[in-house]
């Protein structure tokens, strides 16, 4: 969920679980490992380069309509679905 809150908030989203896919991709967030120093790392990253935060930004935005409640919800019963006994 906070992932999807960040994203509709427009900001850049540093996560470290790449099982994550919903509200994170290439375009809008870093993957970095499970540590303080690669976190740390990802963030000045972003606050070095100004560009790369803004763009990030903006498609957090642009991922907003694919995050309301009702799509998330309509996501996760899929996913409950795929994995229940037919």
């Amino acid at each position: 969920m906070v992932l999807g809150e960040a994203a509709s908030a427009s900001a850049a989203i540093i996560y470290c679980d790449d099982r994550l896919t919903i509200g994170v991709d290439s375009h809008n967030s870093l993957l970095v490992n499970n540590s303080a120093t690669a976190f740390t790392a990802a963030m000045r990253r972003l606050m070095a380069d100004r560009d790369l935060l803004q763009r990030m930004q903006h498609a957090s935005k642009l991922l907003i309509p694919q995050l309301t409640a009702d799509e998330m919800c309509t996501k996760f019963l899929h996913v409950y679905r795929s994995v229940l006994p037919k």
